[in-house]
C-alpha cells in the first residue's frame, strides 16, 4: 500500500470514537489543534479533542464551508475537513504558533488539505508549505476528491514556529486545519537536528476494520496505518501490554506493539517495499520496531537480520527478549526506492518478525532566521501600532523575495534588521522602548506620523545609527515637554544640528555681504555701539594684560577675562594673519550690537583702537559644542541634551 492510499484510508474513517482523558483541555500539555474556517471553537464529537478558530493564530484570509454535494457526511469523518481558510491575497500568508513550553522543544506539526470543490472551480491548486523559512513540501492534488496530509517532527529554536502557504501561480493557497503536538526530548532522537517530514507511518496486523491507530492510545495523536506485506503472517496477542512499563522512548501506542508480521519460515524474509516521494538528493530515516510478545522466545530463540536495499545494516544480528522493544534507526543516502528486507538466521529458532515502520525526510535548512530578538521586536512594534502591511508575516527578512516592506536586512551569516522606514505609517502614542532592542539599526524613518510624547533616551544605545527622523508636532524633548505640550516640528538628529548651524554661517555671511555692499563708515556703526567700545588700557586690564589664552580660532586668540562686576568674558583678539579686515570686522561688530537673544551668546563689547581689534563675549565655563562633541569629553552629552543643542542653534538663528 503506498503513502497517498494510506492518507485516503484516512480519511474514508478518519475517526473512531475516543474517549480522552481530561488533562487533553489544558493548554499544559503543549497541545494546538486549529480547525481552519470555523466560525467557533468547539470539542469535536468523535474525538473529544478541543478545537480552535484561526483567530489569533492569522491575520489575513477567508474562511469558507465545503458546498453541498462535496461535504463530509459520515458518522466518523472528522468536522475539521468541512471547513477551510483560503488566502487569495498577498504571496505568502501565516499561521503563528506559539506554544507554552516555548523554544528548544521538540513538536510535531500537521497539516490537512482537502479540497473539494469548495470554490466551485473544479480545479484543485498547487501550492507550497513553508516550515519557518524553509520549503516543508509542495501540496498537489491528483482530482477534486484528493486530502493531502503532512507532518513534520520540528525542534523549535524559538517560542513561535511559523507554518506559511505560498503563492506560486497555480492557483489559491488554503488549509483545512493544523495541529501542533509536544514531544519529550528523548522521541526520535537522531545524529540529524533538521526537521524531520513523515513519509509513512505503518503497523501490521490489526483487525481488518481497523484502518489506524491514533489518539488516545498514542498520546501524540500520530497516525499508524494497518499496512499489508505479502508472504507474511499476522501475528498478535490479546495480553495487556503496558507501554509506559518498559523501555519505550519514541512512545509507541499498546495497539501497535501487540499485533506484527512474521514470515512464513525459517528461510523466508519479511520484504517491505517503499518508493513513494523518495529521491537520491535527501537523506532519509528510518525507524524499524521489534516487539516480542511471544511467549516461545523463553524456550526458543528468534534471531534477526536486517538489510537496506541488499546491505547489512547491522554490526551482528540481534536476538529478541520477550515484552522488550528493539528500535533500528538508520539514515539512507543517495536512494530513489528503499527496500528492506528482515530474515532469520541460520541459527535462529523462530522466523523474523517486526510490528511497525516510519520512513522521514530530513528537510533542508537553507536559510538561516532573522536574528530572533530583531524578529521579535519588529513584530511586537507591528502589533503596538497595528502597522496594516498584508506581508508583515512570517520571517521578516528570510527567503529574500518574501521580506517584510520598508525594511531592509544585512546579507552575511545572521540576517539582521539595519533600515526601518515608518514614514508616513499613522503612528500614534510614544516611541516604543522596542525601538531599542534593533541593536545594528542603522536608519529609522518616522517621520510624517502622530507620534507624542518626549523622545526617549534609549534612542542613545542604537550605536550604529546613522540618522534618525522625526517629524512628529507632538513630539519633544524632557526639558521642554514641561513647559510647552506642543513644539515646533522636532529637528531630531544631530545631524540636523549641523544642517542649522551651516545656515546661521550662511545667513551671517549674507547680511555682512550686504552690509559691505551697501558701505558702513566706522563713523556711521560708532554712532550706534558707543556703549560697547572697550579701550586697549581696558582690555589690558580685563585680561591682566593677555595673561590666560583660552583658545584659538579663524578670528585669532582668545583670552580669559574678569570685568569690574566680577563677570568672566571671553576676549577675540584679532591676529594679524586673520582673513577678516577692518571692514569685515567693523560690519561684525554692526551686527552683533543690534542681535540679541536667548539663545545666542551675550555680546559685550569691542575695542578697535590703533592695530588692535578684539571682541568680547560672555565667557561660557563649559568650553565649545566641539569639545563637548568630542569622543574625548568625558562628561558625554545625554541624547535629549544633544537634541536640545540642535533646538536651540535653531530658535537662536
Amino acid at each position: 500500500m503506498n503513502i497517498a492510499s494510506e492518507w485516503m484510508l484516512l480519511f474514508l474513517a478518519f475517526f473512531i470514537p475516543l474517549q480522552l482523558p481530561s488533562l487533553l483541555a489544558s493548554t499544559d500539555t503543549g497541545y494546538i489543534s486549529i480547525d481552519c474556517g470555523a466560525e467557533e471553537a468547539y470539542t469535536d464529537s468523535d474525538s473529544n479533542i478541543w478545537y480552535q478558530t484561526d483567530s489569533g493564530f492569522v491575520e489575513t484570509g477567508k474562511n469558507h464551508k465545503l458546498p453541498s454535494g462535496y461535504s463530509f457526511d459520515q458518522p466518523q469523518m472528522s468536522k475539521q475537513l468541512n471547513t477551510l481558510r483560503s488566502f487569495p491575497d498577498g504571496v505568502r500568508n501565516c499561521y503563528t504558533l506559539t506554544p507554552k513550553q516555548g523554544k528548544n522543544n521538540k513538536y510535531l506539526v500537521r497539516a490537512f488539505f482537502a479540497y473539494r470543490n469548495y470554490d466551485l472551480k473544479h480545479t484543485p491548486p498547487s501550492f507550497d508549505v513553508y516550515l519557518g523559512v524553509n520549503h516543508w513540501n509542495t501540496i498537489e492534488f491528483g482530482d477534486l476528491y484528493m486530502y493531502f496530509p503532512i507532518e513534520v517532527t520540528h525542534f523549535a529554536l524559538s517560542d513561535t514556529i511559523s507554518v506559511c502557504l505560498v503563492n506560486i501561480g497555480k492557483g489559491v493557497p488554503f488549509i483545512s486545519s493544523l495541529e501542533l503536538w509536544l514531544l519529550t526530548d528523548s522521541t526520535y532522537r537522531t545524529s540529524s537536528s533538521f526537521p524531520l517530514d513523515i513519509l509513512t507511518r505503518s503497523t501490521f496486523s490489526m483487525s481488518e476494520d481497523t484502518l489506524f491507530v491514533r489518539f488516545e492510545d498514542d498520546v501524540y495523536d500520530r497516525v499508524w496505518f494497518n499496512r499489508i506485506v505479502g508472504n507474511s503472517k499476522k501475528i498478535s496477542t490479546s495480553a495487556t501490554i503496558d507501554s509506559y512499563g518498559i523501555e519505550n522512548t519514541n512512545k509507541l501506542p499498546s495497539q501497535v506493539l501487540k499485533t506484527a508480521i512474521q514470515s512464513l519460515s525459517l528461510n523466508s524474509s519479511l520484504e517491505i517495499y517503499f518508493n513513494n516521494h523518495t529521491d537520491s538528493s535527501h537523506v532519509y530515516y528510518i525507524n524499524l520496531y521489534f516487539f516480542e510478545f511471544d511467549q516461545r522466545v523463553t524456550t526458543q530463540k528468534r534471531i534477526v537480520d536486517v538489510t537496506f536495499n541488499d546491505k547489512s545494516i547491522l554490526t551482528d544480528p540481534f536476538t529478541t527478549q520477550h515484552l522488550k522493544l528493539v528500535t533500528i534507526v538508520q539514515n539512507i543516502t543517495q536512494a530513489d526506492h528503499l527496500r528492506i528486507s528482515i530474515k532469520a538466521t541460520p541459527e535462529s529458532d523462530l522466523p523474523a518478525m517486526i510490528n511497525a515502520f516510519e520512513v522521514y525526510r530530513v528537510l533542508s535548512l537553507t536559510n538561516s532566521a532573522t536574528y530572533q530578538e530583531d524578529a521579535d521586536t519588529i513584530l511586537k512594534i507591528k502589533h503596538i501600532y497595528g502597522i496594516p502591511i498584508i506581508n508583515w508575516q512570517g520571517d521578516p527578512c528570510i527567503p529574500n523575495h518574501f521580506a517584510w516592506e520598508e525594511l531592509t536586512c544585512s546579507s552575511d551569516g545572521t540576517p539582521r534588521i539595519i533600515s526601518l522606514n515608518l514614514s508616513s505609517r499613522g503612528l500614534t502614542g510614544p516611541i516604543d522602548v522596542s525601538f531599542s532592542r534593533f541593536s545594528e539599526l542603522q536608519s529609522l524613518d518616522l517621520s510624517y506620523n502622530k507620534l507624542t510624547g518626549e523622545v526617549p533616551e534609549f534612542l542613545a544605545q542604537l550605536s550604529n545609527l546613522k540618522f534618525l527622523l522625526e517629524r512628529n508636532p507632538g513630539l519633544c524633548l524632557a526639558r521642554s515637554c514641561k513647559t510647552k505640550k506642543n513644539l515646533v516640528p522636532l529637528i531630531a538628529s544631530i545631524a540636523a544640528s549641523v544642517a542649522v548651524l551651516v545656515m546661521i554661517v550662511l545667513t551671517f555671511l549674507m547680511i555682512r555681504r550686504i552690509k559691505k555692499k551697501n558701505g558702513v563708515s566706522k563713523k556711521d556703526w560708532q554712532e550706534k555701539s558707543d556703549k560697547y567700545v572697550f579701550s586697549l588700557r581696558d582690555v589690558n586690564r580685563i585680561t591682566n594684560n593677555f595673561k590666560t589664552k583660552i583658545g584659538k580660532g579663524g578670528f585669532g586668540e582668545v583670552y580669559l577675562g574678569t570685568m569690574q562686576d566680577g563677570r568672566d568674558v571671553a576676549v577675540k583678539l584679532l591676529s594679524q594673519t586673520s582673513r577678516q579686515g577692518d571692514r569685515e570686522f567693523h560690519s561684525e561688530v554692526n551686527l552683533l550690537t543690534i542681535v540679541h537673544h536667548k539663545n545666542l551668546v551675550s555680546f559685550v563689547g569691542y575695542c578697535d583702537e590703533g592695530d588692535v581689534k578684539a571682541l568680547i563675549y560672555e565667557y561660557m565655563d563649559q568650553g565649545n559644542l566641539q569639545g563637548l562633541l568630542s569622543g574625548r569629553n568625558p562628561n558625554v552629552l545625554k541624547w535629549s541634551e544633544r537634541l536640545q543643542i540642535a533646538v536651540d542653534v535653531a530658535l537662536g538663528m
